[in-house]
């Protein structure tokens, strides 16, 4: 097990860990860290102390995650949290950087002011025996959240289900916790709110200003001449919501539209678009992306809004295997709309676009017919309308 040590220099506070006898230092991610100003790692300065490499990580201002979990008051969701750390172990594998480098304690991932999570990497060999795995770490987070009941166990049902799994990926996990923090704000929102109908109010109203409407239990939606309304919070009358005419009207829908800031705001507009508005037909994309792999012939479609490429057993959307000379995380294709980038994600041997070298983290239209070499495994692009 690794341990750490905190020292205090100045006004500044400090973690320091070492290296374990049989552990080396990984160069490629150290080189990641030193040259790329990653969000969501620890600062962190590699010094050398009687030929043994340690590592110093910056925590001043933060405090533990343990300790932020165990201060209800502290004015946070953790699960919230935990997503922070799930999108964060998800972008480091961009950087070429392991899970099993960075530490997953409770006591040594650090949450600071603005309620940011900060992880520690050390950069150094793979995952050692015995070291928590993030799967493992988000399992026992999930744990005790529902067990203390903040929010509902309920709401974390889905997340056990999912972890419960056989498939695991951080970027998945981390879809997982907005839909339970969604149904946690929902169910609140239930639970808490009374029945809200609307009154047409005339008090302390000039003649040509807006219509202003109050909550009561008398007038229905559908009694408000199907007008479309703009919502605000009455700061004289605790929760309150003063509803105002907005200047056109959506004729045949009788829908009431509230607007709040946050996620309970979003969660009503989502309530109010089921349950009273008939949605129109979205525009589908008109074109599809495939990969062809000129070495095999096989036909890849590209089926995500940012599609991974790469030799990795986890977390790629296509691995490419038997080739070594690839990289775990090699690319990623974007799409927008109609339209498809690639992007080298900083492999080692580079990517190629019609046989030039593309620049790592820059986005390179592609069109149909475009060849792409991602070292020397050649893939063509095609576009079918």
């Amino acid at each position: 097990m690794r341990t750490f040590e905190e020292k205090t220099i100045g006004r500044s506070q400090f973690l320091i860990c070492g290296l374990q006898p049989d552990e080396t230092v990984d160069t490629v991610s150290l080189g990641m860290m030193a040259n790329n100003r990653i969000s969501g790692l620890l600062p962190m300065i590699m010094q050398q102390v009687d030929g043994i490499p340690r590592f110093q990580f910056d925590i001043t201002g933060k405090q533990p995650f343990v300790q932020y979990l165990s201060e209800p008051g502290n004015g946070g969701n953790p699960l919230e949290l935990l997503g922070q750390i799930a999108s964060i172990v998800d972008t480091l594998q961009e950087y070429m950087i392991e899970e099993g480098q960075l530490v997953f304690d409770d006591r040594y991932i650090y949450v600071d002011q603005e309620k940011r999570v900060f992880l520690i990497c050390v950069p150094c060999g793979g995952q050692k025996d015995g070291a928590v795995s993030f799967r493992e770490y988000c399992s026992s987070v999930v744990s005790f959240l529902s067990a203390d009941c903040r929010p509902p166990a309920a709401q974390y049902q889905a997340l056990i289900d999912y972890l419960a799994g056989t498939v695991f990926a951080p970027r998945d996990f981390s879809e997982e916790i907005k839909k339970a923090l969604v149904r946690s704000a929902v169910e609140r929102s239930k639970s808490n709110a009374a029945p809200v109908v609307l009154e047409r109010s005339t008090q302390n109203r000039a003649s040509s200003g807006p219509d202003v409407l109050r909550h009561n239990d008398r007038t229905t939606p559908a009694q408000l001449d199907h007008t479309v309304f703009s919502g605000e919070q009455n700061r004289s009358v605790p929760g309150q919501i003063i509803l105002r005419r907005n200047s056109e009207p959506v004729p045949d829908s009788g829908t009431v539209l509230l607007q709040k800031d946050g996620l309970l705001g979003q969660m009503d507009a989502i309530q109010a678009e089921e349950e009273l508005t008939t949605p129109l037909p979205r525009n589908k994309p008109t074109v599809r992306g495939f990969l062809r792999r000129q070495s095999t012939s096989e036909k890849i479609e590209i089926t995500r809004m940012e599609f991974r490429i790469g030799k990795s057993y986890h977390d790629v959307d296509y691995r490419i295997d038997g080739n070594p000379a690839v990289s775990r995380y090699h690319a990623k294709i974007i799409r927008r709309g109609d339209d498809f980038f690639i992007v080298d994600t900083n492999s080692k041997n580079h990517t190629y676009v019609n046989r030039n070298l593309i620049d790592s983290n820059h986005e390179v239209l592609l069109t149909d017919a475009t060849s792409i070499r991602l070292a020397n495994e050649e893939f063509v692009f095609l576009l079918s309308r």
